[in-house]
């Protein structure tokens, strides 16, 4: 419901690429699949924590336009849920830096 006095949005909502992404460039679908079968073969939770991972999380969100190379680390379910929107201030918490384990994934 539309507010009297509420301005209208000026900004255009960015449209979404051939492949259904808003940064098409950004996407890696190789390099997914590659992250895809570390986590199915039981890679080890980047947070620190011993768990298996069980998700591959984004540093800076995929909306956000976020890359997928050098911006992924394989985290278990609870450290992805505990260091969610917040990856800066989870590492420092934990004493994990999870943008190098991001990279060092990029690396291999």
């Amino acid at each position: 419901m539309k507010r009297p006095g509420q301005p209208k949005r000026r900004t255009r909502i960015r449209p979404r690429g051939p492949r259904g992404s808003a940064f098409p460039k950004q996407r890696d679908a190789d390099y997914m699949a590659y992250l895809k079968l570390q986590v199915e073969l039981g890679a080890p939770c980047d947070g620190g924590c011993g768990r298996c991972a069980a998700v591959r999380a984004h540093g800076i969100p995929r909306s956000r336009g976020g890359p997928d190379r050098g911006n992924v680390a394989l985290l278990c379910f609870w450290c992805d849920q505990a260091s969610e929107k917040r990856w800066p201030a989870w590492s420092a918490e934990h004493g994990v830096d999870l943008f190098a384990k991001a990279r060092a994934w990029d690396r291999q």
